[in-house]
């Protein structure tokens, strides 16, 4: 049995209906065509046989000035714009026109101003049959369509159509195959560069999505390296042997790398700078908070090249300069493969790696931790070295004892300290490495 409600519920799904359809029209409205009065068609055709193609140019008529205002025809002018159409074609391609049909339409066309606009125009379709009579696919054949109609309107209200001056043509461009198969051929060929540009495309947006990845992953190691670089630097200092020394104090005769005897002195500058000044103002912090002192260090024959050679400066530079050449080469390789993402950061690797070496290489070097007016702190000292500065330092406080004691006991007054060798005058004797800096 039929609820009593049920008239009132077909009543409304009727009403909704109704104005649903008649509402429908309105949502269904085109968008606006986008103006063209000069529209160019592509097609393939094959000899002998005659096809059919059509065009459509979007038009509108607008006054001159600013203002642009659009100009609203008679019937009697719309049908001037699709009467005698004139066409023309070449020996191996021709054709005649078979229809020009005219609709209003909403248009989106570009104002003298370069202003985006909207107004009602008009779409004229034109449909041709094309005869192609000898094959030919390079250059194409040029078919023609011309409405001197428009023109005519254009020239009766002195104005523009489409923000020009120019009247309304058709142009179709046709390569002519000798056969259906060298069309099917050339389609198939067609379809084929277009796979191929497809999957051209989506490697190299897979190419650059890994190169997004892996390049991230190379600079966040390429940042723990620095950091961890700059915290090897800071920390190889510690665990080796220290000594606190300036210009004026006596080194023992024995290598300060090794402990061996010495086979001469080495003029060298040691420079420091307070890494606070570094980490707040930077590198002008750091050259304007640089100390330095100039010390002659004993060396024996093998060290005497301890801040040179190989290990000291040259491989280091080298090996910077081939992490540059080789972060670039490898950048323009990956970059000509569609991998510029990932090029650029294996480069940014290679020249970090590269710096890193650089500056870690005289880490394990004799160098000054710490300077403090004349007096330099200096690592990676040999522990031989220092145990011998050490007694030095040791015999000479016991001497200095002994000749108070004798001077007390003798109760007369403490005869003058010995004169300690200058240290110049050690550096009077045979030095083979005298002037070494």
């Amino acid at each position: 049995m039929a609820s009593p409600r049920s008239p009132r519920r077909l009543a409304w799904l009727l009403t909704v209906s109704v104005a649903a359809l008649l509402v429908a029209p309105a949502w269904a409205t085109a968008q606006p065509l986008r103006a063209e009065h000069h529209p160019r068609t592509k097609v393939e055709l094959v000899r002998g046989q005659a096809t059919e193609s059509e065009a459509q140019a979007v038009i509108v008529f607008t006054k001159k000035g600013k203002d642009n205002t659009l100009f609203e025809l008679t019937p009697e002018q719309e049908k001037r714009l699709t009467a005698n159409p004139k066409f023309w074609g070449t020996k191996k391609l021709e054709g005649e026109v078979v229809n020009v049909t005219l609709r209003q339409t909403p248009v989106a066309y570009q104002a003298l101003d370069n202003s985006k606009r909207e107004g009602n125009g008009y779409a004229i379709t034109c449909r041709v049959r094309l005869n192609p009579r000898e094959a030919t696919e390079m250059p194409t054949e040029t078919f023609h369509v011309e409405l001197p109609g428009v023109s005519e309107v254009q020239n009766q209200f002195q104005g523009l159509v489409n923000g020009s001056f120019g009247g309304t043509e058709f142009i179709w461009d046709a390569k002519i195959y000798a056969s259906e198969e060298a069309l099917a051929e050339s389609k198939q060929v067609w379809n084929q560069q277009v796979e191929q540009n497809k999957a051209r495309e989506k490697a190299k947006q897979l190419g650059n999505l890994a190169g997004l990845v892996c390049g991230s992953v190379l600079l966040l190691a390429a940042l723990a390296l620095v950091i961890g670089a700059v915290v090897v630097y800071q920390r190889s200092a510690r665990g080796t042997g220290h000594i606190t020394v300036g210009p004026s104090t006596r080194l023992p005769a024995c290598c300060m790398r090794c402990g061996e005897p010495a086979k001469g002195r080495v003029s060298r500058t040691f420079s420091w700078s307070s890494p606070t000044a570094g980490i707040m103002f930077g590198v002008v912090g750091s050259l304007l908070a640089r100390k330095t002192v100039t010390l002659k260090v004993p060396l024996c024959e093998e060290h005497s090249n301890h801040w040179g050679g190989l290990s000291g400066g040259v491989m280091p530079t080298l090996f910077l300069l081939g992490s540059l050449v080789g972060g670039g080469v490898l950048f323009f390789v990956l970059q000509a493969v569609g991998l510029a993402l990932l090029g650029a950061a294996v480069m940014a690797t290679a020249v970090t790696v590269g710096l890193t070496a650089y500056l870690l290489a005289p880490s394990t070097k004799i160098r000054a931790v710490n300077i403090q007016g004349a007096r330099a702190t200096l690592a990676h000292v040999s522990e031989r070295f220092i145990d011998q500065y050490n007694d030095d330092e040791r015999d000479d406080e016991e001497e200095k004892t002994d000749r108070s004691k004798r001077a007390a006991r003798d109760d007369r007054p403490a005869p003058p300290p010995r004169r300690r060798r200058d240290r110049e005058d050690d550096d009077q004797r045979d030095n083979p490495f005298a002037g070494l800096r």
